[in-house]
């Protein structure tokens, strides 16, 4: 069986995406852990920028 090379780049760039989620929102835990400055402009960034 022969997949499809856009179902491949799909489902990879799916879990790409999921792990700079994962790695954002620790990020942003960290930093409003340590000093609460502007946070919510990176969320605003990151809710439009999300798929």
């Amino acid at each position: 069986m022969s997949v499809p090379i856009g179902d491949v780049l799909g489902i990879m760039t799916t879990l790409i995406v999921g792990f700079i989620n994962i790695i954002v929102l620790l990020l942003m835990a960290l930093i409003d852990a340590k000093k609460v400055t502007a946070p919510g402009k990176v969320r605003l960034l990151f809710c439009k920028t999300k798929f």
